[in-house]
């Protein structure tokens, strides 16, 4: 994966997907609901933000066996040319199918707001920052 974008950023995080659940031994997902992100015109709005005050990042990501999109959080914009876009209960985002080549694609994110996280059985399921 390669990523460009138009300045610079320090101290944050990249995000592909939440898992909800620790047995003590590894990390799952309970709530394995997709739901479908409506595309206007050229883009999936998943979240509000100031789009003037997001940052864009350019991603080339390789063909490999993951459907994750990756992003700085809040991610609230997506252009992707070619892909469905689908979100799961804790925000992540999946382009629909797996990809046998590489994709570009924008992210637009709104890394001031962040997510507000919840305790959820003892466990974060928030990122930590």
């Amino acid at each position: 994966m390669r990523v460009e974008m138009g300045r610079d950023v320090a101290d944050l995080y990249w995000r592909g997907m939440a898992l909800d659940y620790f047995d003590g031994r590894s990390w799952t997902n309970t709530r394995e609901e997709k739901f479908r992100v409506e595309r206007v015109d050229d883009a999936f709005m998943t979240e509000q933000c100031d789009m003037y005050g997001a940052i864009e990042q350019r991603i080339y990501l390789e063909p490999i066996d993951s459907d994750i999109i990756f992003g700085l959080p809040k991610i609230c914009t997506v252009r992707v040319e070619g892909f469905s876009l689908r979100s799961d209960a804790g925000k992540g985002l999946y382009m629909r199918g797996k990809s046998s080549r590489r994709v570009k694609y924008s992210v637009y994110s709104s890394v001031g707001e962040g997510y507000a996280g919840q305790r959820m059985s003892g466990i974060c399921s928030c990122p930590k920052g």
